[in-house]
This record gives C-alpha cells, structure tokens and sequence, in this order.
C-alpha cells in the first residue's frame, strides 16, 4: 500500500510512523485506514521492529479527526467511519507517541493490543 497521509522507516528495532497531514495533522478517514494498514500488518511491514514510535510532523503532532469530514458523516456511513478510527491504532508492538508542541483529539487514547504500558513521551531526539 503506498501511504500518502503518513511515513513509515525502520531502524533496528525501532519502526518510525509519522503523520503527515499538514497543516495540524488532522487525520482523515485516508489516514485512519493508512495507520491501520502499518498497524495491523507491523510485522510484515517492519519485521525487526520491538516498537512503534507515532508522531507528527511539523509543529502539532495530532489535531485530532478532520472536521472536513464530518460534512459527509450521516446514518448510513457513522458505524463503519467509527470503527476504521477505532481500528486505527491496535498494533502488536509496543506503541509511544512523541507528542510535542499542540496536540488534541485521540491522542491520549492510543491503545495497543500487545501491551498495556502507552507512554505519551516529549519530543524524541
């Protein structure tokens, strides 16, 4: 899958998932699902990584949901939009954020699958 709205590079042990979604990274349901690709298919994607280190590039790391978007939530299309976005973020690995500067929306609900431990750290370097 080629990725548009993020960045994924592995080094050792570490796989690097960056958001790109400027101005403010907010996260499309593109995103989501792009997240979700990296994500749920981190093994094949990143075979030696241990972890997943998630941030944003630029000045915010996350502005949460895009709400251009929201125009085009209705009855029909709520359940499946919701679920990609919950789906979005279950990883295998161990999952941080290197959250800095301005952030909002999910992103101190991050969840993994694998590990229980989700360290909202400051800017890596």
């Amino acid at each position: 899958m080629e990725y548009t709205n993020i960045t994924c590079e592995v080094t050792g042990a570490v796989a690097r998932v960056e958001l790109r979604c400027p101005p403010v990274n907010a996260l499309s349901q593109a995103a989501y699902r792009e997240l979700a690709h990296v994500f749920q298919r981190i093994d094949e994607v990143a075979p030696d990584a241990r972890v997943v280190v998630l941030s944003g590039q630029g000045d915010h790391f996350c502005a949460g949901n895009d709400l251009q978007e929201f125009t085009e939530l209705a009855p029909d299309n709520a359940a499946e939009r919701m679920l990609e976005v919950r789906e979005a973020f279950f990883c295998d690995l161990a999952l941080s954020a290197a959250r800095h500067r301005r952030c909002a929306g999910r992103r101190a609900r991050l969840r993994t699958r694998a590990c229980s431990l989700l360290r909202l750290c400051g800017r890596l370097r």
